[in-house]
C-alpha cells in the first residue's frame, strides 16, 4: 500500500504550474502554530498571483495565554508581511467558533462566492480544527466548479507533545457526534452493524474518549505515515498501542497510508461503505491523524455515502500552544485532483 505513486488523486510537494496561470485568493485561520503562514510563505517563492488573503482567529483557550496572545500576534505579522509580498489585499473575516460549523460554513461560502471566472481558492487546512477539515469536506462535496479549490497542508519541524501529555490538558468539554453532510436526512440505520473508521495520530488519550463514547461492529484503522519521518509513525503506534493491540485482529485491519495519498485514502474509506451498504449500517469516522487523511476520508463520506455518515470528537477544555515546533513542508492537493475525487460516484 505505502509508496504507490498510481493510486489516484494525490497531495504534492511542489505547487502546480498548471495552475499557475490562474488568480487566487488565499484562505486560512490565524494560530499559534508558527506553520499557519506556511503555505503563505511557500506561494512568495512561485509565479502564482494571489490576489486576496483571508484569515480568521478560532476563540480557544490555549495556555500559557500570554505566550498564546503573542504568537497569534507573531502570526498575523507574518501572515501581513508574507500578503505585500504578494501584492495581495489581507482581509480578517473575525472570530468563530472552534467546534461549530455555521461560522466558519459562511467564510468559506463567502469566499467561495466572491471568486471570480479566472480566481481559484487556496485553503490552508493546516491548521484548521479536525472538525472544520470534516466539515470542509462536506463542502467541497456541494461544489458546482469542482477545480476551483485547491487544499494546501504544510507539516511542522516537529510536535513538541511527543514525549507524553500536554501539561495545559484539562480535561474535556463536550463529545460531538454528528453527521458530516450538512444535512437534516441524515440517519444511523442499523447500528448494530457499524463499521468505524479510525485515523490514528499523536492524541490517544483522546481517540480512547471517542471509542468509550461510541462504539462500531468493526474497525478499519487508517495510519497515514510520512515517509522521511518515521519518529512520528512511532509515536503515533506509541500513544495508540492499546487500541493497535485490541483492534488490529488481522492484517487487514490497518491500512498504512502515504499521508499525501489522497485518493488512496479514499478507496480505503470506499470499501468501508460498501460493507456498511450492505446492511444499511453507519460509518463512524474517529478523526484523529494527519489533516491530509482526515480531509481524504471525509470527502469520501459525503460523496459517497452522506445520508449515514458520521464524526466522533471530544472537545478539550484548553490547548497546548507548544503543541508543534516550526514548519516544514507544504504541500498541495491541486484543483484537478479535488474534483477527480469529487468524480468518484459509486
Amino acid at each position: 500500500m505505502l509508496g504507490r505513486e498510481d493510486a489516484g488523486p494525490r497531495f504534492v510537494d511542489r505547487f502546480p504550474h498548471s495552475q499557475g496561470s490562474r488568480r487566487y485568493c488565499w484562505l486560512g485561520p490565524v494560530s499559534f502554530e508558527v506553520r499557519c503562514s506556511g503555505s503563505l510563505a511557500a506561494l512568495t517563492t512561485t509565479d502564482c498571483v494571489v490576489s486576496k488573503c483571508q484569515v480568521f482567529d478560532y476563540l480557544t483557550k490555549a495556555g500559557p495565554e500570554e505566550e498564546d496572545k503573542a504568537r497569534r500576534r507573531d502570526s498575523i505579522s507574518e501572515i501581513e508581511r508574507y500578503a505585500r509580498e504578494l501584492g495581495a489585499v489581507l482581509a480578517h473575516k473575525g472570530e468563530v467558533s472552534a467546534y461549530a460549523g455555521a461560522g466558519f460554513q459562511r467564510i468559506i461560502s463567502s469566499a467561495l462566492r466572491a471568486l471570480e471566472v479566472d480566481e481559484g481558492l487556496v485553503i490552508d487546512i493546516s491548521c484548521l480544527t479536525k472538525i472544520h477539515t470534516v466539515m470542509l469536506a462536506s463542502v467541497l462535496a456541494g461544489l458546482d466548479r469542482k477545480d476551483s479549490v485547491m487544499l494546501a497542508y504544510t507539516l511542522p519541524e516537529n510536535f513538541l507533545h511527543m514525549a507524553g501529555e500536554s501539561v495545559f490538558f484539562e480535561g474535556w468539554d463536550d463529545i460531538i457526534v454528528a453527521p458530516i453532510s450538512d444535512t437534516e436526512d441524515a440517519r444511523l440505520g442499523n447500528e448494530s452493524e457499524a463499521r468505524g473508521v479510525i485515523i490514528t495520530g499523536h492524541e490517544g488519550h483522546r481517540l480512547s474518549v471517542a471509542l468509550n463514547e461510541i462504539e462500531a461492529a468493526s474497525y478499519r484503522i487508517i495510519t497515514g505515515v510520512i515517509p522521511e519521518r518515521p519518529d512520528f509513525e512511532r509515536v503515533t503506534r506509541r500513544h495508540n498501542r492499546e487500541v493497535y493491540r485490541s483492534l488490529v485482529a488481522s492484517p487487514q485491519a490497518e491500512a498504512k497510508v502515504d499521508f499525501r495519498a489522497a485518493g488512496e485514502v479514499f478507496e480505503f474509506v470506499r470499501a468501508e461503505i460498501l460493507r456498511a451498504e450492505q446492511s444499511s449500517a453507519p460509518v463512524y469516522l474517529y478523526p484523529f491523524g494527519t489533516k491530509s487523511v482526515v480531509l481524504a476520508a471525509a470527502l469520501a463520506c459525503s460523496v459517497l455515502y452522506p445520508l449515514r455518515s458520521w464524526f466522533v470528537y471530544p472537545i478539550p477544555s484548553s490547548y497546548d500552544v507548544r503543541y508543534t515546533e516550526g514548519t516544514w513542508k507544504t504541500h498541495w492537493l491541486p484543483g484537478e485532483s479535488v474534483k477527480a475525487m469529487l468524480a468518484r460516484n459509486p
